[in-house]
């Protein structure tokens, strides 16, 4: 960076004097040009020297005052005028206006020549240059060779902040997971204080996610950076975010958090060669992930439908055998929360994301964990040492633990459900439970006596084992009919939501308090709808196996209407 100040030392400008924008002598320099004509500042592309003899307004004031004014306007960085042959002394209305516009002039001594100006200015503006292509050029290698030796993405993040000293943010795009620099290299102490990946990723989610830059980016209108300026936990930053990208595929964004009060254009170098890097590390984790990801699908697929002689699984027995391991399936369904710049790649994203977080949670408490998403669902075969006892209570609190996370806090989920199976010690009936978890899901989609975050277990289905084992949908048909009919009908002329009354209440034992807490009512409502029920002669709620009928037909008619 060559500024005013830098020029100003050179032997051109030895006898120089700066006589108006003193202030402003840090101005950056990025070229030198000579003008002598009145529409010289529309050539202007900004931070430009301007050297003139000012000969075309040495006689008309306002156009002296005109030129300075266009001069400024269009980023001009300082006026270098040699006033001893034209304009003489420099009058003081043109040094108060200049000084008005913070504007610098410079008065040069009428024995340079204007070659002499040039290369004082050319000069270390040429070695500048040099010596950021040699930087750039090592930059460039250093992060292309952190990727050749499989640094992690946190890794390469560290080394862009190193070299930038400045912050460095990645996220995902779906900014479910922020990746922060942890490398020490400011001086300033709000570094403590910024520097926690959930705070610092909220607020530029915030400012990003939501927006139409990011928008144009995701449907592949832009590829542009986004320049901030802007205020963090107290502190005033300035900050560029570009996405990082290959080919036609966005993996992510990368922002540049700098306490500086301009960002050096060596720094959005060093930024963009880092987004490259992240990028090339990126595509790499994204073979060995699908490589890891196809294994894993071959081998549940091979799990749940009984082929144990394959060679993926030879390997996992090998594995399973001499850990004495019992093996159980989890099946989770998700609604996902609408998007919609939501693709492929972005929904992958997200399922690897979910499928990680409860994965963590999970081996928390178990020794292995195996999670696909196949079949709009995902398939966790979960093993644990055959010493341990298996606790209900213990998995769906991981489980619900782990989608909560997905669900509140990375707001990629509505909803979610789950179906349990039983747990197995041969290898052979992990089918059984796969089948077992199944059923389970199939009842928690339809069963109305849940919340949107239901997940049961095989041995918690109880009636509905049985219903599940008849086939004959006619005969189930009949059955409902038989036992619902009066109130099936009563219920579809006056909506009064009988049915769905009488089936909570009897899975809260005719409970009308709680009953009333499961379906959002009054107490009293309750009361008058059994009420309602009770009058009809053709129903009896008084025997057990009366409770018992109805709480069948009722289950059986949810089923139906599901299926």
């Amino acid at each position: 960076m060559l500024t005013l100040e830098d020029i100003l030392k050179t032997d051109a400008f030895k006898e120089a004097k700066l006589i108006s924008g003193k202030s402003n002598f840090k101005q950056n320099i990025i070229n030198v040009t000579v003008a002598e004509v009145p529409d010289a500042a529309n050539w202007l592309r900004g931070g430009e020297l301007i050297c003139t003899t000012a000969y075309f307004i040495s006689k008309k004031v306002n156009h002296q005052i005109q030129w300075i004014k266009s001069l400024s306007e269009n980023n001009a960085a300082a006026l270098a005028v040699k006033s001893d042959r034209f304009l003489g002394e420099i009058p003081k209305y043109i040094i108060e206006f200049s000084n008005d516009l913070n504007f610098p002039i410079i008065e040069l001594s009428p024995e340079v020549t204007w070659p002499e100006v040039i290369e004082s200015v050319m000069n270390p503006l040429l070695n500048n240059q040099v010596n950021s292509l040699k930087k750039t050029e090592a930059v460039y290698n250093k992060l292309i060779n952190l990727v050749l030796n499989n640094y992690s993405i946190k890794q390469i993040i560290n080394e862009i902040s190193f070299l930038t000293n400045c912050l460095i943010l990645f996220n995902d795009v779906n900014f479910m997971s922020p990746i922060l620099s942890t490398t020490n290299v400011l001086s300033k102490s709000s570094f403590q204080d910024i520097s926690e990946d959930k705070k610092t990723n909220n607020f530029f989610r915030k400012k990003i996610y939501n927006s139409s830059y990011y928008k144009k980016v995701i449907v592949g209108d832009s590829k542009k950076e986004l320049e901030l300026s802007t205020t963090l936990e107290g502190y005033k930053v300035k900050s560029i975010t570009r996405p990082v990208f290959s080919e036609r595929v966005t993996h992510g964004f990368i922002t540049l958090i700098d306490f500086s009060e301009e960002i050096e254009p060596i720094k959005k170098v060093i930024l963009n060669h880092g987004a490259n890097a992240i990028a090339l590390q990126l595509m790499k984790e994204e073979v060995r992930k699908k490589t890891n990801k196809n294994e894993n699908l071959l081998l549940v697929d091979d799990l749940i439908n009984g082929r144990i002689n394959s060679d993926l699984i030879e390997k996992y027995k090998i594995q399973y055998l001499e850990r004495k391991k019992m093996s159980f399936i989890v099946l989770i369904k998700v609604e996902y929360v609408e998007n919609e710049f939501i693709n492929e790649k972005i929904k992958d994203d997200i399922n690897d994301e979910i499928s990680n977080i409860v994965k963590r949670k999970l081996l928390e408490y178990y020794s292995q964990v195996t999670i696909v998403y196949k079949d709009k669902k995902f398939i966790i075969i979960i093993d644990q040492l055959t010493d341990k006892k298996i606790k209900l209570n213990r998995l769906k609190k991981l489980l619900h633990k782990g989608l909560k996370v997905c669900q509140e806090e990375k707001k990629v989920i509505n909803s979610y459900m789950g179906g349990i199976g039983n747990s197995y010690s041969n290898l052979t009936d992990l089918e059984h439970s796969f089948k077992e978890a199944e059923k389970s899901l199939f009842v928690t989609s339809y069963t109305q006596f849940k919340n949107n975050e239901c997940i049961l277990s095989y041995n918690e289905l109880g009636i509905n084992k049985i219903i599940l084992m008849i086939d004959n949908q006619k005969k189930l048909n009949e059955f409902c009919n038989e036992v619902l009919g009066t109130l099936f009908k009563y219920d579809k002329q006056k909506k009064e939501y009988l049915l769905e009354t009488l089936y909570i209440y009897l899975k809260c034992n005719c409970n009308t308090a709680i009953t009333a807490e499961k379906l959002y009512i009054h107490a009293n409502t309750v009361n008058y709808r059994i009420r309602k029920i009770k009058d009809d002669p053709n129903v009896d709620l008084n025997s057990i196996e009366a409770k018992m009928s109805y709480l069948l037909a009722l289950e059986i008619y949810y089923m139906i209407t599901h299926i």
